[in-house]
């Protein structure tokens, strides 16, 4: 692929060596193809999902909170948006790339502790930025990596 992007090729098109589909001669072709595609995948999908879910979690705050936030609401928000971004950065990953699963969630784990850490990092020195409270800060950096062990472990137990 990396060939292929130097050399300017922006389209591929696979075409069987027979002319008529057949089983063992077709399908290992389009598995094989299939699996290189969710192996490219799998980290681009993990990072699309922290960028969707906290959309969504307002969305669904907004419905199911109409008459607005109150502190309780805003400490819910701050504890279920870590927890479900360590969840499914490393879910959505782990469950797209075509095999080694554990082994991926593993990887996709230390890749979102290393995020929270440089989000800690981050905010140490650029500590006069009060755009979230301490707070955010530390549910993010307990319970995102938490989230992100548990999805692991659950991709473990299967």
């Amino acid at each position: 692929i990396i060939k292929f992007e130097r050399e300017g090729v922006t389209d591929l098109t696979i075409i069987p060596l027979y002319p008529q589909y057949s089983v063992s001669t077709t399908a290992p072709v389009f598995d094989q193809i299939s699996d290189l595609i969710r192996w490219v995948l799998f980290l681009p999908a993990s990072f699309a999902s922290l960028v969707l879910i906290y959309p969504l979690l307002k969305i669904l705050g907004y419905l199911f909170t109409p008459g607005g936030y109150g502190v309780i609401d805003q400490i819910f928000d701050v504890l279920i948006y870590s927890g479900l971004t360590g969840f499914c950065f490393v879910y959505v990953g782990s469950q797209i790339a075509p095999k080694h699963q554990f082994g991926v969630s593993v990887i996709l784990t230390v890749i979102y502790i290393l995020l929270a850490g440089a989000y800690l990092a981050s905010k140490i020195i650029f500590a006069e930025s009060a755009s979230s409270s301490w707070f955010q800060v530390v549910s993010f950096i307990i319970i995102g990596p938490g989230a992100a062990i548990a999805a692991s472990f659950q991709i473990y137990r299967k």
